[in-house]
């Protein structure tokens, strides 16, 4: 979208960028009653520095990882960078009991995943849902980040575009 004053553009982007944004305070007072929750995607809001497994990766490797790592679960990619799903110390626990060797086979906690465009009214029902981190994946099945539920809940809490916008990545 594209913002103009007396006749010149003030700013050019997408929705989310131009609310969670402004150039200035003209477009922070004309984007200011904008409803975010319908705007603030997972893409927006994730985390793209997360610890991942590949599940190639041995049980005992992860289960160390878990131990070390103050997260509950840790995302488990293949070598394409697709989700299989998240490794927690209960799927760990269990899958040294059955004796599997590599993370990829065992059972892993696969959770809430959304998709990148995936708003945040849509968001807050798979927060709801889950114990963990929501996996955000492209079109193609790739992790692109998580979303922490803390992370969710505060951008649930945002009342202005500003406060949204800090969260940004």
């Amino acid at each position: 979208i594209g913002i103009m004053r007396d006749g010149d553009l003030v700013q050019v982007g997408a929705p989310h960028e131009v609310v969670l944004d402004p150039v200035d305070d003209f477009v922070r007072d004309f984007t200011k009653d904008v409803r975010l929750h319908g705007m603030v995607t997972a893409s927006t809001i994730m985390e793209l520095d997360m610890p991942t497994m590949p599940g190639s990766a041995l049980v005992a490797e992860v289960s160390r990882e878990l131990g070390q790592s103050a997260a509950a679960s840790l995302p488990c990619i293949d070598a394409d960078g697709k989700y299989l799903g998240s490794a927690t110390a209960l799927n760990v626990l269990q899958a040294q009991r059955m004796g599997v060797e590599r993370i990829e086979e065992a059972m892993l906690y696969v959770g809430d995943t959304v998709w990148e465009d995936t708003v945040l009214d849509d968001l807050v029902s798979a927060g709801l849902r889950s114990q963990h981190p929501l996996a955000v994946l492209n079109e193609e099945g790739v992790l692109q980040g998580v979303i922490p539920l803390d992370r969710l809940a505060r951008a649930m809490a945002a009342e202005d575009a500003e406060a949204a916008g800090r969260m940004q990545v």
